[in-house]
């Protein structure tokens, strides 16, 4: 339980950004077929979220990293681990989104949420992180509420009616 002396702050990414902090924050997000990848750390107390739009960039650039794309946010996240000195295989990975929101179900397959999904597992594979949990794909919207003190991610997963349901993919590893 919170101090009452002890501050919290609050932070809500909107898409394109990252946040990177300690025990006192708690980082909140709104997805729909974007993708938010959680890290934490759990002897240091440090974590962060990234919330991308797309994969990848269409053409190269040589600018600065730009979270909006999954490649780009998640290398932002290990920056800032790195600058904590804390090892990225130390770090208990989340990922959260990729819904189907317009279409049908039966695009799902091809939808930029199930491209966000895939380019996510493929990055935690190739930096060697291990997914300790995900709510994934379906056809709704997730809030997402993270816990830098303990690393809990809280999810509010809303669903369309039944008639455009398509149910997302909840997977727990370890």
């Amino acid at each position: 339980m919170r101090g009452q002396d002890e501050r919290s702050t609050e932070i809500f990414l909107l898409p394109g950004q990252a946040c990177f902090a300690g025990p006192t924050t708690r980082v909140k997000t709104l997805l729909g077929s974007c993708v938010a990848l959680t890290m934490w750390h759990p002897l240091l107390r440090v974590g962060g979220m990234c919330h991308f739009l797309l994969p990848t960039r269409v053409e190269a650039c040589a600018g600065p990293l730009d979270g909006r794309y999954g490649d780009e946010a998640l290398r932002i996240l290990l920056a800032h681990a790195a600058r904590c000195s804390a090892e990225p295989q130390h770090f208990e990975v989340k990922l959260f989104g990729g819904s189907v929101v317009s279409g049908s179900a039966r695009t799902a397959q091809a939808s930029v949420g199930a491209k966000n999904i895939a380019c996510a597992r493929r990055l935690c594979a190739a930096f060697d992180l291990r997914i300790a949990g995900e709510h994934t794909g379906g056809t709704g919207h997730r809030s997402l509420s993270m816990d830098l003190r303990d690393g809990r991610v809280w999810v509010r997963y809303s669903a369309p009616s039944i008639l455009e349901r398509k149910r997302p993919s909840v997977r727990r590893t370890g």
